[in-house]
């Protein structure tokens, strides 16, 4: 894969929602869209100071040229709560996590209106079994979906795949399924992050190919974790 090439995939950045010295450092880098992770990257008890402080961490953001996003917990397990603290603020876009059908969204639709994010984009995150076998139905909500991220770390577990970076390999069937329908619903596809961030020559070279992998089955959108991902 060359140079050129891996520049045509845009990169979204996963990170930690509470710290804004290095949502600044990150947005530096470039990335095309930062995605402050209250699931899985924020400490419980700095959740709250995240959703509060969301707007700064957006203007950072915008100052730079970047798209932030934010993805939240799922509803019963504080996300409707963070929904309320975000208040009047405009992500990007908004990530919901583990979603396995088309109620999750209709719901999450509902409690975005009642917060003053009625007009904000929706992301579902398909991360289990019972997604991938949902996933016409989820992207053919009657919702505002703007991308889907596929989240193949969850989804090799749900699937009973290695957890080693040989799952991506794996996954590629449904990987390209993801795609596919995500294509027929005019949806962004967002292809899952390589996960391992070690700097062997061999992890590099596996993850450039898998890089190449992405652009040539048609993704045009890639999870990352770490700014060294950003393809260049």
């Amino acid at each position: 894969m060359t140079n050129s090439r891996s520049k045509t995939i845009n990169s979204w950045l996963f990170m930690a929602a509470d710290d804004l010295d290095a949502i600044a450092e990150a947005a530096k880098a470039g990335p095309t869209v930062i995605v402050l992770d209250l699931e899985e990257f924020t400490a419980k008890e700095h959740k709250k100071l995240a959703c509060e402080q969301f707007q700064q961490a957006e203007a950072i953001c915008r100052q730079h040229k970047v798209a932030c996003a934010i993805r939240i917990d799922t509803l019963s397990n504080g996300g409707a709560e963070q929904l309320f603290l975000l208040g009047k603020a405009k992500p990007y876009a908004l990530f919901l996590p583990q979603v396995e059908a088309p109620e999750h969204l209709l719901l999450l639709s509902e409690e975005m209106a009642q917060c003053g994010l009625a007009s904000t984009p929706i992301v579902p995150t398909i991360e289990s079994h019972t997604g991938i076998t949902n996933l016409e139905a989820i992207m053919a909500s009657p919702v505002n979906i703007l991308a889907a991220l596929l989240g193949t770390g969850d989804l090799s577990k749900s699937l009973g795949l290695s957890e080693e970076p040989a799952r991506m390999e794996i996954l590629r069937p449904q990987r390209e399924f993801f795609l596919a329908t995500c294509i027929e619903h005019s949806i962004v596809a967002i292809d899952g992050p390589w996960p391992d961030l070690s700097e062997s020559k061999n992890n590099k070279s596996d993850y450039e190919t898998d890089l190449a992998f992405s652009y040539q089955s048609g993704f045009h959108s890639k999870c990352i974790i770490d700014i060294k991902q950003i393809p260049k």
